[in-house]
């Protein structure tokens, strides 16, 4: 067992996650020592000189997430023993959740460096003059999906050997939970679309394997696609990445003390509802 010895009263523990902000700062006596027993993130770049007063050691059994700007002086705090850190780079914005830039967004951001710790779509009616003249850089942590129609200019926001660039034709749809795709999804199609699976989707039986591999683009499979054979077939032979599995909708796992006959089939929410 490890053992950490303080020294003033003032010292505060926390378990789990602690957000290090400026309302937490105030809060604290000069000369704290903090314990941290999970994770310590700040958000925000901190003034280091608010910092340095008010904390006298830091210790933290788990990790560390900070900007680049308060970097040193968190790891100061920490004498010879180092915690994991993850530093975001110097005047990037931390977002930590799947981030959409559309038009409206591209416009308003507060900042010209993004650093996400999820997947980033740039949306289709986003325009080369919009997204050159309110980006400068963009990090993801997962995956980076842009219109074909933009890679010269995303090429030069993303470090192409850090970031998983993935360029899509026509619409983007990206199932994150439970869904069925209908066979009328593609009535309402004007092109061809790029899927997305990061949970888990079932595909309608009616739809046919030739509306499969004539209207998918791409096929990113992340988490489970059910299907018939038929339509696994047409989904193997669609271009994309492939990190998870197809599973035969056709067949039903066997549930001990079920009465013979009946057959236990998954239920879908949200059907109709495919691109977020």
């Amino acid at each position: 067992a490890e053992t950490v010895v303080y020294e003033s009263s003032s010292a505060r523990l926390s378990m789990g996650k602690l957000v290090l902000d400026e309302t937490f700062l105030g809060s604290l006596e000069d000369q704290t020592e903090l314990l941290v027993i999970g994770t310590l993130k700040i958000p925000q770049v901190l003034p280091n000189e608010l910092l340095k007063p008010k904390i006298k050691r830091l210790y933290v059994k788990g990790r560390i997430v900070c900007h680049e700007e308060n970097a040193a002086t968190i790891q100061s705090f920490n004498g010879s023993v180092q915690p994991k850190i993850k530093i975001i780079p110097a005047g990037y914005e931390l977002v930590e959740k799947p981030l959409e830039l559309n038009t409206l967004m591209l416009e308003r951001l507060p900042t010209r460096k993004i650093y996400c710790t999820e997947w980033v779509q740039i949306s289709t009616d986003v325009s080369a003059d919009v997204l050159d003249n309110n980006l400068d850089a963009l990090i993801s942590e997962e995956r980076v999906y842009c219109p074909e129609r933009l890679k010269e200019s995303i090429a030069s926001k993303c470090d192409w050997l850090k970031t998983n660039l993935e360029l899509y034709k026509g619409e983007l749809w990206v199932v994150e939970d439970q869904r069925q795709l209908p066979v009328f999804a593609f009535d309402h199609l004007e092109e061809v679309a790029t899927l997305v699976v990061l949970g888990e989707l079932e595909l309608d039986p009616q739809i046919t394997p030739e509306t499969l591999t004539g209207r998918l683009n791409k096929v990113h499979n992340f988490g489970s696609i059910r299907c018939t054979p038929e339509q696994m077939g047409a989904l193997n032979a669609i271009p994309g990445v492939r990190e998870c599995r197809l599973v035969d909708s056709t067949r039903h796992p066997k549930v001990e003390d079920e009465p013979e006959g009946d057959i236990i089939q998954e239920a879908y929410v949200n059907v109709n509802y495919l691109k977020l």
